[in-house]
This record gives C-alpha cells, structure tokens and sequence, in this order.
C-alpha cells in the first residue's frame, strides 16, 4: 500500500502492550487444567484400578486438559507481544493503520524513517523515541 506524502496530514507512533504480561491468565489457565485433571481422575479413574471407565466424554475432556496444559505454558512462558502502531492521517481524513513487533527490524527502520523525514510526527512513547531515535 501506498500513500502520497503530500496527502500525509499527520503520522503518530504509539506502542501497544496488551499482548505483554499475561501472567494472571496463565495462572487461570493452570487452575482450570487443574481441576479438569481432578474432574477426569474422579469420574474415570477413581477407585477403578483394574477397569477404568473410559468413554467419550472421559477423551475429550483429557483433550482440553493437553489444550489447557498449552495454553498455560504459553501465557506463562510464551512471548510478550511488544507492538509499534502507526496511524497515518490523511488530508482527506482517511486514516491508515499499520502494526508491526519491535523484533521486526524491518518495520522498526521503516518507522525510523518516517519520524526523521519532513512530515508532522508524534510520539506517544518514551520507549519508541529510544527505538526509533526521536
């Protein structure tokens, strides 16, 4: 996509952290895995030893503790999203989004260029006038 840059009214760089330390859901996640172990053992195994009472429902509930299990270890060990978003406005007051990660190299020079050229930029933080050298 392209935009003219004399049609560029304003360029304003803000960084989105709401994907960053979703420690609290990983730990729901973990309690709620948790009790679905209890709840399979309870139902299926419990005091069945020799002959367990394993049916449909006994599999797919030990499907949703494997996803629980990942979807835990992913909140609490997985990547904290660190994103840049550029809103671009336009003289005719169309507004243009674009989203990249701070590890993308590529978008963080793109964005370097675009606060040291001529047209109207903002930053709306501190951590992105160190990134992308305001």
């Amino acid at each position: 996509m392209t935009i003219p840059t004399d049609e560029v009214a304003s360029i304003t760089f803000r960084r989105d952290t709401t994907l960053q330390g979703n420690k609290l859901l990983g730990w729901f996640f973990a309690i709620i895995t948790v009790l679905l172990v209890l709840v399979v053992y309870a139902v299926s195994f419990a005091g069945q030893i020799t002959d367990p009472d394993v049916d449909l429902v006994t599999v797919f509930m030990c499907f949703l503790v494997l996803g629980g299990l990942s979807t835990t270890y992913d909140y609490l060990n997985g990547e904290d999203y660190d994103i840049i978003v550029t809103d671009i406005r336009t003289d005719r007051g169309d507004s243009h989004v674009f989203t990249g990660r701070m590890k993308n190299t590529e978008f963080v020079e793109a964005c370097r260029e675009l606060a040291e050229s001529d047209l109207e930029t903002r930053n709306q933080n501190e951590t992105l006038k160190t990134a992308l050298g305001d």
